[in-house]
């Protein structure tokens, strides 16, 4: 069985270890690993109360990050409901867009409609000006 690396202020050290103190020190400070210190003749008493006070830092801090969490997933709750609104907005407008695009083209492809009826009356039109034109022409003649 592999022996523990962790150890306490009090207890004599054989190979480099970590004490809790210095465990939770790094852990509350944000360091990877804790650097080693040499430990300063401290008394078993002084170690749990530099222990326990380390321990309601970090108890603070862990509730202050919980607390800061909460408002965050507040925020994106609020977030996420102003967007899925926007959405069901965007979606409406752009129903609404294909709607008139779809009136603009049926009213594009009757206006071409009547352009072609309106050039095919005007041919018709050349068409009987220019038989009048001869009749006048043939009734001319002497």
């Amino acid at each position: 069985m592999a022996a523990s690396s962790l150890r306490f202020v009090s207890e004599p050290a054989a190979s480099p270890t970590w004490t809790v103190a210095e465990l939770i020190r790094a852990a509350t400070a944000g360091h990877a690993a804790p650097a080693r210190e040499q430990p300063a003749s401290e008394t078993p008493d002084n170690a749990w109360a530099e222990t326990l006070d380390l321990v309601e830092r970090a108890t603070q801090k862990v509730l202050g990050n919980e607390r800061r969490l909460a408002e965050l997933e507040s925020d994106n709750r609020i977030l996420e409901t102003k967007l899925s609104e926007e959405i069901r907005s965007l979606h409406a407008r752009m129903e609404a867009t294909k709607a008139l695009v779809q009136r603009a083209e049926a009213a594009l492809e009757a206006a071409e409609g009547r352009a072609n009826e309106a050039e095919e009356r005007a041919a018709a039109a050349e068409g009987w000006l220019a038989r009048i034109r001869e009749q006048i022409l043939v009734i001319r003649r002497p």
